[in-house]
């Protein structure tokens, strides 16, 4: 499930997935025997990060730590949480029992 923009949620077989994906124009490498050397050319690079947890809850909560980071002004940040609060109304409690979704 899409989150929002870079954010994704998942459900793994024990437990929560919550993935963040960026693209990112980095030098690229090529490698010459054991050592990576830099080309001089910049290529757009997909940078994902990964969080594993056992209760939606949790995952929630790192969403709403790391996104509300990206806010930079009092409006941003009451926008993102407001997002993030319809979202959570959505989900009843759920957490993963051997790879199922599972409701109380």
């Amino acid at each position: 499930m899409k989150l929002d923009k870079n954010w994704e949620l998942k459900a793994d077989s024990y437990s929560w997935v919550l993935k963040f994906t960026r693209e990112e124009e980095v030098d690229e490498k090529v490698k010459e025997g054991k050592k990576y050397v830099k080309t001089g050319k910049r290529v757009v690079k997909e940078i994902t990060n990964s969080w594993y947890y056992g209760t939606l809850k949790q995952c929630f909560m790192k969403y709403l730590n790391e996104s509300t980071k990206e806010c930079s002004s009092i409006q941003g940040l009451t926008e993102k949480i407001d997002h993030i609060e319809q979202l959570a109304e959505k989900f009843p409690k759920m957490f993963v029992v051997d790879g199922k979704v599972t409701k109380l």
